[in-house]
């Protein structure tokens, strides 16, 4: 008796395992929506949007997480430190170039090409930071950005420093 049941069992199973997969369907739930109405493999569209931590596609400001990301991938942007020289000495983020006051057209040399990422910073990312990187925009420097918060979020959050 238990051996008929056992083989019983057996056959059932192996009844199932041969049919295919394509066949089975679970019981449909009243509760269950669809997931998705996109086709598998569909990514959505990056949309714009005024967060905390802006990254490369904002007109007008970079987070620190974007910028200490492209820093350790070994892809940083120009970062130019227009804090006073004494400022920059103390400590900045590592190849900063600095340009104390904002005055940063006169030093055409020392910027990168107009294509390059230009990451403006000062104390605080106060005003001074966005003007210097809206005149390097309106003189060609398309991707000139402030940093937001500057370089006393960076050093507050722990990111690497250089010191002269």
């Amino acid at each position: 008796m238990i051996r008929d049941r056992l083989k019983s069992g057996w056959q059932h199973l192996q009844g199932r395992l041969r049919r295919p997969l394509e066949t089975w369907t679970p019981p449909p739930t009243p509760s269950e929506a669809p997931l998705t109405t996109q086709p598998l493999g569909h990514i959505p569209p990056v949309q714009p949007g005024s967060g905390d931590t802006p990254g490369p596609e904002h007109r007008e400001d970079i987070g620190r997480p974007w910028a200490v990301a492209q820093l350790i991938s070994g892809a940083a942007p120009f970062f130019l430190d227009i804090r006073p020289t004494t400022d920059h000495t103390a400590g900045h983020i590592p190849g900063a170039v600095s340009a104390p006051g904002g005055d940063v057209l006169h030093l055409r040399d020392l910027l990168p090409e107009p294509e390059a990422q230009v990451v403006v910073y000062d104390a605080d990312g106060g005003e001074l930071s966005i003007a210097v990187a809206a005149e390097l925009r309106a003189a060609g420097w398309t991707g000139a950005r402030r940093l937001v918060g500057g370089f006393a979020e960076w050093r507050d959050q722990g990111e690497p420093v250089e010191h002269e």
